[in-house]
């Protein structure tokens, strides 16, 4: 017996996205949360094909397509209840401030600072006369690529990826075109990614992932834990207790 499933959605996207850099100095991208949840499913189905097979052949297929009940089956926004994943639905509100780092957006852009910090380091090592030194205004250029690094940066590497298949790839597109307007780093667009492989660049941006969503987000959380309940020890430390062991 054969048993398949297919889900299927069409939405109609109805926000735009921030041009606002975002990072950890600018704290636009909370309007960049909100503006995930601003899409809105025209309709959903469920179908379910079931077929019996025996030796002798196929005994029947039996075929069922139910659209959402109720009022809202036609315009159901995207909300904590539409999520495949409880941490971008129930949990949402305890991990936002994690999108900027952990996210495919993040991810996308520590890629692209590997990418140019590889760049930079290459200028400078004698033995590779090929990338010379940059001028101080080259660098501020480059380093403007990952200060500067927005949203719609990331859309255009993923219309990018739509083209190469390899989000890596894409990556290393992207800042060819961001820089051959520059007459400096024009000369040496060649060795962005230059002796490099798609694990050299990830393994490194899913660290300094991790890295950035601690110091920014998870410890200062923990710091602030740790306050509440070492104040409210001090300041409850007079209160008699009627317990046992372990104030059970």
């Amino acid at each position: 017996m054969e048993f398949t499933t297919c889900l299927k959605s069409n939405f109609n996207q109805l926000s735009t996205f921030l041009h606002q850099p975002i990072n950890r100095q600018n704290t636009h991208y909370r309007r960049f949360l909100a503006s995930l949840y601003t899409m809105t499913a025209k309709s959903m189905h469920c179908r379910a094909t079931a077929e019996m097979q025996s030796k002798s052949g196929s005994f029947g297929t039996i075929e069922k397509v139910k659209p959402i009940s109720g009022d809202h089956s036609s315009d159901l926004a995207l909300s904590s209840l539409a999520a495949l994943c409880p941490l971008d639905g129930r949990y949402w509100d305890k991990v936002k401030d994690l999108v900027p780092f952990m996210s495919e957006y993040g991810l996308i852009r520590f890629r692209v600072l590997v990418e140019v910090k590889w760049l930079l380091k290459l200028s400078e090592i004698p033995e590779i006369p090929e990338v010379p030194s940059f001028s101080l205004g080259a660098k501020s250029y480059l380093h403007g690529l990952i200060d500067g690094f927005s949203l719609n940066d990331a859309m255009e590497v993923k219309e990018i990826e739509k083209v190469t298949n390899h989000d890596v790839k894409a990556v290393e597109y992207f800042l060819k075109q961001r820089c051959q307007s520059h007459g400096e780093i024009a000369k040496v667009l060649e060795f962005f990614h230059f002796a490099c492989t798609s694990e050299d660049i990830n393994n490194l941006a899913h660290a300094l992932m991790l890295k950035e969503a601690i110091n920014s987000v998870i410890l200062p959380a923990m710091d602030e834990l740790i306050t509440a309940i070492t104040d409210i020890a001090t300041y409850t430390a007079h209160v008699p207790m009627l317990s046992r062991t372990h104030g059970q």
